[in-house]
C-alpha cells in the first residue's frame, strides 16, 4: 500500500512542570527532520540511491527539564499508523551497554575480574552446563589467552559472527531458526582472528565479544541473560522492554500490538542486495511517497567519515531539482521475517526510546553501577575511526566521542558524548549521553540500512539547547 505523509505526529512525555531548555517545537522539528527529508546516500550496492525514514521518535532527558519524548512518521505503511511514544522496536547493538553493566556488577561482586582469562572463568564457573567452558576447549588455541576486559572493549582481535560466510549462508537459508549464544560465537570462532588478543593499537568491534559475555553471565549466575535482563530492567524502571523475544512472542501480545514495523530499503534499478538479504525476498513489499520534501541531505560516501560520524549536508538547488518534488520509496517489510535470536545479548533488546533514555540516566547517575566501576567503564582504547575533528575511543559497552569547537555547528563548543548506536535488520537506533550538558539523547528509526549520520542528529538537539 501507499502513504502520502502529510504531516508528523506529535506526542511529549513531562518531566514534571514547564521544562526548561529548548520548546518542545523546536525538538520536534529535530526528529520532524529524520522523517520528512530525502537522504542521498550509498545503498545495499554500494551505489546512490534516495533514503526515506517512515518513522522515528526521539527522547531527550535532561536534568532541569525532565524527559520529553517526540515522534514523526509512521510505525507501518499498512495503513493509518502514526508513531506513538510507547510503541517499541528492536536497538541493536544498543544493547551492548545493557550486557556491559550486568558483567560489570559481577565484577563488583567479586566473581569475576577485568584481567581474567575465558579459560579460568570458565574452569570455575559451569552452574549452566558448561556451555562457555565447552567453546573454551573447542577453540583453545583462540581464546586461551583473551581477558574478560578484552571482550568488554573490542580489543579481542576476534572475528565478528555476524558478519562471516557461515553466519550469512545459514541465515540466508533459515531466517526465522532460533540461535544460541554459542552457535552464534561459533560463527566468529571459526574464522581466523583479526589480531592477536590485546595487540597494542589494535581495536576491531565484534558481535563475537558480546555473545561470549553473555555466556559469562550465564556461567557464573546459573541463571539465562533473559532473566538477567528482566531483573535489570525492572530496576532501571525500564517497563517497556524485552530481551530476544521469539518469532512467536513477536506476534503475540502485549508486544504485537506495540512493535514498530521495520524496513529495508528496496535497491534501485536491476543490481540486487548482497545474498545475505535473500531471507527477505518472501517478506511484504510497502510503499511510501514522501510529497514535498522539507529539504534533500547528502550524505558523504568518504571512508573516512563512516560510522558514527557521517557527515550530513543540505543538497545545493542542482542536487535538491533532481529529486524533485514527488518521490516514491519501496521497502520490504522484515519486521517478522527474521528471528530476534540473532542478536542475544549483542543485539537483542527490543524497547522504546523512553526506556533507554530511562536507562542511560540510571548509568551515568550511578545507580546502576556504582561510580568508581562507572569510572573503569569510560577508560578507553582508540579505535581509529575518526573524522575531521572527532576522535573515537571505545571503553566497556559504549564508545567516547571527543568534538572538537566549531565541528557541529560554526563557534559550537567542544563537546564529549558517550554514545553507541545500533542498528539490526529493518531498525537503527542511537543513544548518548553528553556530560557538559547532563543531557540524555535517545533516538530510533523503523529503516535499516540509513545512511544517516548519528552525529547529525545530536547536532540538531544540541543546537536547540544551545540557543536556548
Amino acid at each position: 500500500m501507499i502513504l502520502i505523509i502529510v504531516s508528523a505526529a506529535f506526542a511529549a512525555g513531562c518531566g514534571g512542570g514547564e521544562p526548561e531548555g529548548p520548546p518542545d517545537g523546536r525538538l520536534q522539528r529535530v526528529v520532524d527532520g529524520l522523517t520528512q527529508d530525502v537522504f542521498v546516500g550509498s545503498g545495499l550496492t554500494g551505489q546512490r540511491q534516495l533514503f526515506h525514514v517512515p518513522g522515528s521518535a526521539l527522547t531527550v532527558d535532561s536534568r532541569d527539564g525532565g524527559s520529553r519524548t517526540f515522534v514523526s512518521g509512521d510505525s507501518s505503511l499498512a495503513g493509518e499508523s502514526p508513531v506513538q511514544a510507547d510503541r517499541v522496536q528492536p536497538i541493536g547493538s544498543n544493547t551492548k551497554v545493557v550486557t556491559a553493566v550486568l558483567v560489570m556488577r559481577l565484577v563488583e561482586q567479586g566473581k569475576l575480574r577485568l584481567r581474567q582469562r575465558l579459560p579460568s572463568i570458565a574452569a570455575r564457573y559451569q552452574r549452566d552446563g558448561g556451555p562457555l567452558a565447552r567453546l573454551v576447549r573447542g577453540f583453545r588455541g583462540k581464546l586461551n589467552d583473551v581477558e574478560l576486559r578484552e571482550l568488554l572493549d573490542h580489543t579481542s582481535g576476534l572475528a565478528d559472527c555476524l558478519d562471516t560466510p557461515g553466519f550469512f549462508k545459514a541465515f540466508a537459508r533459515r531466517p526465522l531458526a532460533s540461535y544460541s549464544l554459542a552457535q552464534l560465537a561459533t560463527y566468529g570462532l571459526a574464522e581466523p582472528p583479526v589480531f592477536e588478543p590485546g595487540a597494542p593499537g589494535k581495536w576491531n568491534y565484534s558481535n563475537t565479544d558480546y555473545m561470549l559475555l553473555g555466556l559469562v553471565i550465564e556461567a557464573v549466575t546459573g541463571d539465562s541473560v533473559d532473566e538477567q535482563m528482566r531483573d535489570l530492567f525492572e530496576e532501571a524502571g525500564m517497563n517497556s522492554a524485552y530481551y530476544a523475544p521469539s518469532v512467536q512472542a513477536m506476534r503475540r501480545q502485549p508486544l504485537s500490538s506495540s512493535l514498530i514495523n521495520g524496513y529495508v530499503p528496496v535497491p534501485p534499478g536491476a543490481t540486487g542486495p548482497p545474498s545475505v538479504f535473500n531471507a527477505f525476498a518472501p517478506a511484504p513489499t510497502a510503499a511510501a511517497i514522501l510529497s514535498r520534501p522539507r529539504a534533500v541531505q547528502i550524505v558523504s560516501s568518504n571512508p573516512t567519515e563512516s560510522g558514527p560520524t557521517v557527515k550530513v549536508s543540505r543538497a545545493d538547488p542542482r542536487q535538491a531539482k533532481q529529486v524533485g518534488r514527488h518521490s516514491r520509496f519501496r521497502y520490504r517489510d522484515v519486521t517478522h521475517a527474521y528471528s530476534q535470536s540473532i542478536g542475544q545479548s549483542a543485539g537483542g533488546i527490543v524497547t522504546d526510546t523512553d526506556d533507554l533514555a530511562r536507562f542511560w540516566r540510571a548509568l551515568f547517575d550511578g545507580e546502576l553501577v556504582s561510580r568508581r566501576t562507572l569510572h573503569q567503564m569510560q577508560q578507553t582504547v582508540p579505535t581509529g575511526e575518526n573524522s575531521k575533528g572527532v576522535k573515537t575511543t571505545w571503553g566497556f559497552g559504549f564508545g567516547r566521542q571527543q568534538i572538537a569547537p566549531g565541528v557541529l555547528w560554526k563557534g559550537s563548543p567542544r563537546f564529549t558524548a558517550w554514545m553507541h548506536a545500533g542498528d539490526i535488520f529493518g531498525y537503527a537506533s542511537a543513544a548518548y549521553y553528553v556530560p557538559q550538558e547532563d543531557l540524555v539523547v535517545t533516538n530510533t528509526i523503523n529503516l535499516w540500512p540509513t545512511p544517516i549520520g548519528d552525529l547529525g542528529l545530536l547536532r540538531e538537539v544540541l543546537r536547540a539547547y544551545s540557543s536556548s
